[in-house]
């Protein structure tokens, strides 16, 4: 019957059944009790995973909050910026889990290098925390584990698609998530919570962005509006903008003035818009790059250059210059298959730390390495253990490490 569908199977080979019962290898087969899950997702919500013991969430929980406590020692100087060497990474074996239940819509690595921990979001509101190399430092490790656990922390937050993640170190410092069941969540590990901070019962939030200096989040939504949300508060700076005829796709800021805003969106007559921060909710923007065809993402460079790397369906990623100076050139374009399909998340290129590289899944089941400067492909990296598209990736900020995440929830780790 429906209680014997499986619903989930772990990096381990461990099966979850829809009923939330667990089925482990060598066990007989014995279906273990389902966990009982909140229903709702509204409110805050204690840190509850599908997968672990409640004892294994605290350890877990108190293992990340102590690599976040101790700040930033061990981490470069501001400026050092990360050099990627493409050419130097591979993807081995025991670098590959089974992270979140469906497709990876959203990766983002906890800024620390104590502890590798990639976080992910899922189509359907799981985040998937794991700690990639928990089996290689078991030993060291404090608390109470269970036996079968492999590293991930598997939890529901949202009801629906994550839109977003980042985690954040200034302020109310911990991993923000926001969904379109319309709320903007806060991974609080002091609390041991998934904090609401904002709830929208009307909108449904599609793409998101935190401007640290300012301590506010930018909500894109499913229809073109645009709302700004004060982190200390909780509550809107202003009434919701409509800044696009369609649906919002990514929401970037500039990260080393944060004045500047890039939003995508699927399709009018502004499909990709820059916007003084300051002035955004009169729905005017500085300028509008050209396309043609919907773009699902427009990332400012990390390294601060004001250069924007756009991905759009007409076929092509294209490196935009001086958009801060309220004009654009474009200084690259690039000829790349993003005709995705129906079953594969949309590619969205992004940037090396350095600003010298920009990354990208291939419908080959390549990730793929270009030079942002002369567009050129600098090498594409495939393996066996990737036996998926990789729609979805994310680098490290302060080592050479890209996380590379597929339409089944798995998660691939290059250094």
């Amino acid at each position: 019957g429906s209680d014997y569908k499986i619903d989930l199977e772990r990096r381990d080979g461990t099966v979850v059944l829809a009923s939330g019962g667990i089925v482990r290898h060598g066990s007989d087969y014995k279906i273990e009790e389902a966990k009982k899950t909140a229903e709702a997702k509204v409110g805050n919500l204690d840190i509850e995973s599908i997968n672990c013991s409640a004892d294994t969430d605290a350890a877990f929980a108190d293992s990340l909050e102590k690599v976040v406590l101790a700040g930033n020692s061990g981490l470069p100087a501001q400026g050092n910026k990360v050099e990627l060497q493409p050419l130097n990474l591979n993807l081995q074996e025991e670098d590959v889990a089974k992270v979140v239940k469906n497709g990876a819509a959203h990766m983002c690595w906890l800024p620390s290098t104590s502890k590798f921990v990639v976080a992910t979001g899922d189509k359907n509101g799981h985040i998937g925390l794991w700690d990639v190399d928990f089996a290689n430092d078991a030993e060291k490790v404090e608390g109470s584990w269970d036996e079968a656990f492999d590293g991930v922390l598997l939890c529901k937050p949202h009801d629906q698609y994550i839109s977003g993640l980042k985690w954040t170190q200034e302020g109310r410092s911990g991993l923000y998530s926001c969904s379109y069941d319309g709320s903007l969540r806060l991974l609080d590990l002091e609390q041991r919570k998934f904090l609401e901070v904002y709830r929208a019962e009307a909108d449904s939030y599609s793409a998101f962005s935190v401007n640290q200096s300012r301590q506010c989040v930018y909500l894109g939504d499913n229809r073109g509006g645009f709302t700004i949300v004060d982190l200390r508060s909780g509550k809107k700076v202003t009434s919701k903008t409509d800044l696009h005829e369609k649906k919002v796709n990514s929401v970037d800021v500039e990260p080393l003035n944060e004045t500047y805003v890039a939003t995508t969106s699927s399709g009018g007559a502004e499909i990709v818009s820059i916007w003084d921060s300051r002035k955004i909710s009169k729905g005017k923007p500085l300028l509008v790059l050209p396309h043609s065809r919907a773009c699902h993402s427009a990332y400012f460079s990390p390294a601060g250059t004001g250069e924007v790397l756009t991905t759009c369906f007409d076929n092509h990623l294209r490196v935009w210059e001086d958009v801060s100076r309220a004009k654009a050139t474009l200084s690259n374009q690039i000829y790349h298959n993003n005709n995705t399909g129906r079953w594969v998340l949309p590619f969205r290129a992004i940037w090396s730390v350095d600003g010298s590289t920009i990354l990208c899944g291939s419908m080959k089941r390549e990730l793929e390495f270009f030079d942002a400067k002369t567009g050129s492909l600098a090498v594409s990296h495939a393996s066996e253990y990737m036996t998926a598209i990789p729609s979805r990736s994310s680098v490290h900020p302060f080592v050479p490490v890209v996380a590379a995440g597929t339409s089944s929830g798995r998660v691939h780790i290059f250094r």
